[in-house]
């Protein structure tokens, strides 16, 4: 877990004693998903619970009449056989938990009737975790006194419901659970990854190949990646280590999930299927190996690290929304959520080849929906195909048209009017991969704003997503979007090279003159190769000086942009006029008005204060006469 990621996050965790102790909760800024490390040496024991009886973890003093007749909670026989607690120096739990009804707090576990280890909550949602609906697998460490060689007994808890969902239900789901014993002067087997090697670069689809060897013989070896990619175990980080232990309603057991491969024999080798693998920063990609013997003793390997995915013909890059809400889920009491997906400036979508959204959910089919009642999931109006289980977690992909996406603010509805369940879209919300049929693009433009700071400067600040191989910018205006565009002289910055860390760049224009204006950037690779940014319109007033009146009507772009809280917008009349300047939501619904009303000539500006409002894309909408423009302004949090 990105733990700078985590400290930036807010949240409350409720705890109601529950008739014994319940152990303290884990540091803040610990890995909600723990990973073994190079050198490890463990053994693994698995259980499925299967049903509703086993699975279902409800609040023992739930005051819901409905949820009381679910209890009392199951406590489960789990059987680890030949444990030997005495060269083990530590223990764990993964857990394949479904995060079931928002608000519910102090989820926990227990072995064998002792003390209850809290289960550690989400750390990247923007607010408090508990009211986010998930599939995570949360890591948990278990005292070795708490465990028995052969059957130990597990169950679950929950501290009730918290917050504006309570409804008198908590209730999560333990929907399997993998235990981890390290340890210490035992016999285990060894090896090592062999082929790509450390600082190599590699195609799609690579062949990973380990040795490996042990006394007691090999019976697999998986390999697992690190990268920035899909998140499939659900915790919201996506650069990690990508696998995951989520069983689906058709499978009885747990499993490892979600990772490069594995192999039964030797030569032990993979092929890593990287078709939906976003494109990569230059060395930031890492391997890995565990290692079974016929005993059921797993090795972790040494890490191959600095590794490149370098395409020669194709592009992928993955999107997320931003604007995820609380308790993303609909039904007939609430039929209607939204969230907005923004494609950056300069992508070029009319070359995509494919787009697939991936959802995690429960019940996405909307299972016990009834004849009459409606259910969709659009993207800018398109409908997609219905995916998900039945009352169950569901990992999905699924394929739209391209043509159906836009650069900017993409709208993401879900609706349902069943009245039995409906269904819910789990963290971090859907995440979409775009495949695009050139070689990967030299940046990814996510912001481009222009704003006069004297009578004859003009500001210029972008802010990169990622880059590739970029050597560096040019600046050109022109007075028109059509152009001629004119280099403006001296004006150069360097670029990062290959790095998916947002960068933010800044240059000042020192001989504006008054007018409206429009920028471009000129980006040149380190080939040599140059691509234009999308031409971008930025209404510049160059001149606020007392008096001065535009020779046009202009409406410039708010600044700063992004914005928290608040931001300003400036626009010029060259006579009086009657003028409205409105702020809309993506749903077209008007949640400001900042003018309304006769204006004079010259430069004005008005402040405008979001602070009410959710994170996520709004236009800012001005007509004076037949004067109309709209543009578009992004609030974050």
């Amino acid at each position: 877990m990105n733990t700078t990621q985590g400290m930036k996050r807010f949240f409350r965790l409720y705890i109601v004693l529950i008739g014994c102790v319940i152990a303290a909760a884990p540091a803040w800024g610990q890995a909600m998903f723990r990973h073994p490390q190079p050198g490890d040496v463990y053994k693994e024991y698995y259980r499925a619970m299967i049903g509703y009886a086993e699975w279902r973890v409800i609040d023992p003093n739930a005051p819901s009449a409905t949820a009381q007749t679910y209890l009392p909670n199951a406590v489960l026989e789990f059987d680890m056989p030949n444990l030997d607690l005495a060269h083990a120096v530590r223990a764990e739990a993964v857990i394949d938990e479904w995060g079931g009804h928002a608000g519910t707090t102090g989820k926990a576990i227990r072995f064998n009737g002792n003390d209850w280890l809290l289960l550690p909550n989400l750390q990247t949602t923007p607010t408090n975790p508990v009211n986010y609906l998930h599939q995570a697998n949360p890591t948990v460490d278990i005292p070795l006194s708490h465990l028995v060689s052969g059957a130990n007994y597990l169950e679950g808890t929950n501290a009730g419901q918290a917050g504006p969902y309570d409804f008198g239900w908590g209730q999560w789901g333990m929907n399997g659970i993998v235990v981890r014993v390290y340890y210490s002067g035992i016999d285990h087997p060894t090896g090592q990854i062999t082929s790509p090697s450390t600082g190599s670069s590699f195609d799609d689809n690579p062949t990973v190949t380990a040795t490996a060897s042990g006394n007691a013989g090999i019976s697999k070896v998986d390999f697992i990646a690190y990268y920035d990619g899909l998140d499939t175990d659900g915790d919201g980080v996506f650069q990690d280590w990508h696998y995951n232990y989520h069983r689906n309603l058709t499978e009885y057991g747990e499993a490892l999930k979600g990772h490069v491969g594995t192999a039964t024999s030797s030569p032990y080798t993979a092929v890593w299927d990287t078709k939906m693998v976003p494109d990569q920063a230059s060395g930031s990609v890492k391997l890995l190996a565990r290692i079974r013997d016929n005993n059921g003793v797993w090795y972790v390997t040494p890490q191959i690290t600095n590794l490149s995915l370098s395409r020669s013909s194709r592009s992928v890059k993955l999107y997320v929304p931003g604007d995820v809400p609380e308790r993303f889920s609909v039904w007939a009491g609430r039929p209607y959520k939204s969230c907005t997906l923004s494609i950056p400036g300069g992508t070029k979508l009319n070359v995509a080849t494919n787009a697939t959204v991936f959802f995690s959910t429960f019940n996405g089919i909307d299972g016990g929906i009834h004849p009459g009642e409606q259910h969709y999931t659009k993207i800018n109006g398109y409908e997609l195909p219905w995916y998900g289980d039945d009352h169950f977690y569901s990992w999905d992909g699924v394929t739209m048209p391209p043509t159906a996406l836009q650069v900017g603010s993409n709208l993401v509805e879900i609706y349902s009017t069943s009245t039995k369940t409906g269904f819910d879209v789990n963290w971090p919300g859907l995440q979409m991969v775009i495949e695009f049929g050139e070689a990967p693009v030299p940046i990814q433009l996510s912001s481009f704003t222009a704003r006069a700071i004297s009578s004859t400067q003009v500001q210029l600040d972008w802010t990169t997503l990622s880059e590739t191989k970029n050597y560096g910018f040019e600046i050109e205006k022109s007075t028109t979007s059509a152009g001629p565009y004119t280099k403006i002289d001296g004006a150069f910055i360097n670029g990062q090279g290959t790095t998916i860390v947002p960068h933010t760049y800044s240059y000042t224009d020192g001989a504006a003159v008054p007018g409206a204006w429009y920028y471009r950037l000129r980006q040149i690779d380190l080939d040599g190769h140059v691509t234009f940014s999308d031409p971008q319109q930025v209404a510049v007033l160059t001149s606020v000086a007392a008096g001065d009146v535009p020779t046009q009507i202009m409406l410039a772009q708010n600044y700063p942009n992004p914005f928290n809280p608040s931001t300003v917008i400036r626009y010029g009349l060259p006579a009086g006029a009657h003028v409205t300047l409105t702020v809309v939501n993506a749903l077209g619904q008007q949640v400001a008005t900042l003018v309304n009303g006769e204006i004079g000539p010259g430069y004005h500006e008005v402040r405008f204060n979001a602070g009410n409002l959710a994170a996520g894309v709004y236009f800012y909408r001005m007509t004076a006469g037949t004067f109309v423009q709209t543009n578009k302004l992004l609030l974050v949090r």
